[in-house]
C-alpha cells in the first residue's frame, strides 16, 4: 500500500516528466524523494517509466506531434508528458496495451484534465493500431537532440550511430547482497533456489 500523500504511480511519473521536460529539472534529483513515498514493488516501475520516457523522449514526442492535428497548448504541457509516458508504455514495456491506455486515460482525470481524456484515448488507440511511424530524422530515430547528434557526428564520424544506440540501452541489472545476511556463496545459492542463475 502506498504511503499517505503518495500520488497514483502514473500521475507521479507524468508530473516528474513534466518537470524534467518543461522546467529543466534533473531526474536524478526528482526521483529519490518521490520513490521514497512508495513501496519497493512500485518504485521500480515508476523509475522505469521516468528513465525510459526520458531516454526515448525525442522519438516518442516526435510520434506524438505527428499524431496530433495541432500541438497541445502550453497549459496542457502536463498532458503532453502523460501522452509520452503512455506511448513509452505501448512501445517499450510489457504492460498490456489495453491496461496502459485505460490507466493513462484515467490519469488524465487525476492530472486535472478530464476534458482531454478523449484525446488521450484516441492518440494511444491510434498509436496501438497503426504501430510506430518511421522516424523522420536521425535525431528522432536515435532519440537524441539535434545538437548532440551534430557534436557526436563531428567528433566521432565513424562511430556516432553506435554511441547513440548504446546510450539508449537499458543499464544492466545489478544485484547487491547484504553481507550481514549472506556471503557470496549463500547469496548465489538463494538466487539459484529461486530459479535465478
Amino acid at each position: 500500500m502506498k504511503n499517505q500523500g503518495a500520488d497514483a504511480p502514473r500521475l507521479a511519473a507524468a508530473r516528474v516528466l513534466h518537470q524534467v521536460a518543461r522546467e529543466g529539472r534533473s531526474l536524478n534529483t526528482l526521483l529519490p524523494p518521490l520513490l521514497a513515498q512508495y513501496p519497493p514493488d512500485v518504485r521500480g516501475q515508476i523509475q522505469d517509466w521516468c528513465y525510459g520516457s526520458c531516454r526515448w523522449w525525442h522519438r516518442l514526442r516526435a510520434e506524438l506531434l505527428q499524431r496530433l492535428r495541432k500541438p497541445l497548448p502550453e497549459r496542457q504541457a502536463a498532458v503532453e508528458a502523460l501522452l509520452v509516458l503512455g506511448l513509452y508504455q505501448l512501445r517499450h514495456t510489457r504492460i498490456a496495451p489495453h491496461a496502459a491506455i485505460h490507466e493513462t486515460v484515467e490519469t488524465a482525470r487525476l492530472i486535472g484534465a478530464p476534458q482531454m481524456t478523449g484525446l488521450v484515448n484516441g492518440v494511444l488507440r491510434n498509436a496501438l493500431r497503426d504501430g510506430e511511424p518511421e522516424p523522420t530524422t536521425d535525431a528522432v530515430r536515435l532519440s537524441h537532440p539535434e545538437w548532440m547528434l551534430s557534436k557526436l557526428q563531428a567528433n566521432w564520424p565513424e562511430h556516432w550511430q553506435q554511441l547513440l544506440a548504446a546510450n539508449n540501452q537499458r543499464p544492466p541489472m545489478t544485484l547487491r547482497f547484504n553481507p550481514q545476511h549472506h556471503n557470496r556463496e549463500s547469496a548465489l545459492s538463494a538466487l539459484a533456489d529461486s530459479g535465478i542463475t
